[in-house]
């Protein structure tokens, strides 16, 4: 999933589905992703939102595209978006 994501040349923002449900829905709200990937397994403890979900285990890798694939990332692109708490929890 991650590489696909950066050959893709979106960014990649990890989220801790043992986070707080406050956090989770900061974190999303804020960095405003245009998809979540995620599994059947952890979907649930998401917060609800109109953020499209895509589930891993729904990827088809053996198939070829029947679409155009992006040029790339480019150094203009975001690689990888962290979240810390750092002292004030946001």
């Amino acid at each position: 999933g991650m590489l696909g994501i950066l050959k893709a040349g979106a960014a990649y923002l990890p989220i801790d589905p043992k986070y707080p449900s406050t956090r989770l829905d900061f974190i999303l709200d804020d960095a405003a992703p245009q998809l979540v990937l995620t599994d059947a397994d952890t979907v649930g403890v998401l917060p609800d939102s109109d953020v499209p979900h895509l589930f891993i285990d729904d990827v088809d890798l053996t198939g070829t595209a029947d679409h155009a694939v992006p040029d790339g990332p480019s150094p203009d692109h975001i690689a990888y978006v962290m979240y810390t708490s750092g002292s004030t929890g946001t």
